[in-house]
């Protein structure tokens, strides 16, 4: 019997799972120590993503999706029973999927086991996605891009300290959890990241610590960032910045603050756009040049400091005209 599609010479979808899954010893149950023994020959992983999607019917039920570089398992469960489903490219392979009387963290924490290496995830990705349940024993990841996404207050810091046991130097780090009251400032200090770092909650960062990222494609808020050091990240921003890089840094703004005479260079050529809504030092517009870019960006820039209550947000970027066609309507 053949194993490839005669029309295509490709294999099908469930004997490229299958491949995967054996080349990647994944399993689901309770490793043996043969089992560990063979796990040290597993393949690096491209990229691991696991999100959990709730019921809207049952508080104690939802879905585990993990996705495994081309692999996609569904783990479907309420208390001790869950479903498992696998798919390839997306596709359920429907001849794949079981039922078992264990508890779907239960079997995450198997398969996590399973494709570690050397007792971590090895991968150059990781990303946890709307997790509502503690980190599983066996998620210690060590991978160069890290991001937690809408992950749940109550275990968010449990998933940070998980994802930092093995390494504090990232290419890219995010934590994209809005609305988040956790004191985190302890658990990301001494991070190092070196292209694109990310944190939507309250950090508790200091000037110190803001000169000391390397990452120019930055987003970070903090309260104890005051305007100096906003203006010197401004500065560097605009000169080590890459064209499709972004400085957002959100902080509360002094009393008679002024963002055109507290963030800009003199050098610098700019230009206001006055808004039908604006408080007293306030600025949107645009910065045209006065600066040098080390990779040759002469492009005009957009700027703003708005205000949000006692809070500002300052943000710059590569100006992008629309791609959107202008459609003109007749009277």
């Amino acid at each position: 019997m053949s194993l490839h599609d005669p029309e295509t010479g490709r294999q099908p979808k469930m004997l490229q799972l299958l491949d995967f899954v054996s080349k990647h010893n994944i399993q689901f149950s309770a490793m043996g120590p043969q089992d560990n023994a063979a796990s040290t020959t597993t393949p690096k992983i491209g990229k691991l993503t696991i999100t959990e999607i709730l019921s809207n019917w049952s508080e104690e039920k939802s879905i585990i999706r993990v996705e495994l570089d081309s692999l996609t398992i569904w783990l479907t469960g309420k208390e001790s029973l869950t479903k498992i489903d696998k798919g390839w490219d997306g596709e359920l392979v429907e001849e794949l999927s079981e039922i078992r009387q264990e508890n779907r963290f239960e079997i995450l924490n198997n398969f996590l086991k399973s494709i570690s290496h050397d007792g971590c995830i090895q991968a150059d990705t990781v990303e946890v996605v709307g997790a509502t349940f503690a980190p599983p024993d066996a998620f210690k990841p060590n991978c160069e891009n890290l991001k937690l996404a809408d992950v749940q207050q109550e275990c968010l810091l449990e998933w940070i300290t998980s994802s930092l046991q093995v390494r504090r130097e990232f290419k890219n780090f995010e934590i994209d959890c809005w609305s988040v009251e956790v004191p985190i400032r302890p658990f990301i200090q001494g991070l190092k990241v070196s292209e694109h770092l990310k944190i939507q909650c309250e950090t508790g960062m200091t000037d110190v610590e803001l000169e000391g990222i390397e990452a120019m494609d930055l987003t970070i808020s903090s309260d104890e960032i005051t305007p100096k050091a906003a203006k010197i990240r401004l500065e560097k921003f605009l000169k080590f910045g890459k064209r499709h890089e972004k400085l957002e840094i959100r902080t509360v703004h002094p009393q008679f603050f002024d963002a055109k005479r507290d963030l800009f260079s003199e050098n610098w050529i700019v230009k206001k756009i006055p808004q039908d809504y604006e408080e007293g030092g306030e600025f949107i517009g645009k910065i045209f040049s006065g600066f040098e870019n080390i990779h040759g960006i002469q492009d005009t820039c957009e700027f703003s400091c708005d205000y949000y209550g006692d809070a500002m947000r300052i943000f710059c970027a590569v100006y992008e005209k629309s791609k959107t066609p202008m459609t003109l309507y007749p009277f």
